[in-house]
């Protein structure tokens, strides 16, 4: 798989209190550039941190070959937010999404061919060090998810990518941590193909999930239903 033509491709990255997995990420990130032929864009969305997540981000970027760009907001809006703002502002026609912590890494780009024509490549998770406790959760959000919205990809992986009209952004309006519930369901209205990709998923403590967080997931289901 892979494709050799070189296009541009945004990567947005929402950033909530990162400062001590911002070291890794970009030398994980510095590693993949020396071997990507591909045009890079770099969108860090600070969604309000309270430490030094953006101040880390502008020293770290220096260091980066392709463009990148910090955006900050004082008020934490929700990765959602974060995610849409991001979409928006990001330059290039295809566009990844990840995880601050890369744990899906940034790798798996090179295995999904650039295609003319709209569509969405979700992937999906084969996890390599997932607590049982955390897996069960998952497994039954996942049900939660499909019973509601008939979606059946793997909507909690971080790895997403879009080549889809710009003007569709906009129409996103989830702020929380269902934007990518929403996204699979917009290109589903529009009849946009989506695809899937075997990822592996390394596990890091710290998420940001929290009770409160995942009732306000499940409210955003409801909304989006």
């Amino acid at each position: 798989m892979g494709c050799c033509l070189v296009v541009g491709i945004s990567i947005v990255i929402p950033c909530f209190n990162e400062s001590k997995r911002l070291h890794a990420t970009f030398k994980k990130l510095r590693k993949y550039e020396k071997q990507c032929k591909h045009k890079l864009q770099f969108v860090f969305m600070d969604d309000g941190s309270t430490d030094n997540t953006a101040n880390l981000i502008s020293h770290l970027g220096t260091d980066l070959v392709s463009d990148y760009t910090c955006i900050y907001y004082r008020k934490n809006r929700g990765k959602g937010y974060a995610v849409r703002m991001g979409l928006q502002e990001s330059k290039h026609p295809y566009k990844l999404i990840l995880d601050a912590d890369l744990s899906i890494g940034i790798g798996n780009l090179d295995n999904i061919p650039l295609n003319s024509g709209y569509y969405v490549v979700k992937g999906r998770r084969n996890f390599i060090n997932l607590p049982f406790a955390r897996r069960l959760l998952g497994f039954g959000w996942h049900i939660v998810t499909y019973i509601i919205t008939d979606l059946s990809q793997d909507t909690q992986s971080p790895f997403t990518f879009l080549n889809l009209p710009q003007d569709l952004y906009k129409d996103l309006k989830v702020d929380g941590f269902s934007y990518d519930v929403e996204i699979l369901l917009l290109a589903k209205k529009y009849n946009i193909p989506i695809y899937e990709l075997m990822v592996n998923y390394q596990y890091e403590k710290g998420s940001k999930v929290t009770f409160k967080k995942s009732l306000r997931m499940f409210i955003d289901l409801l909304k989006l239903s």
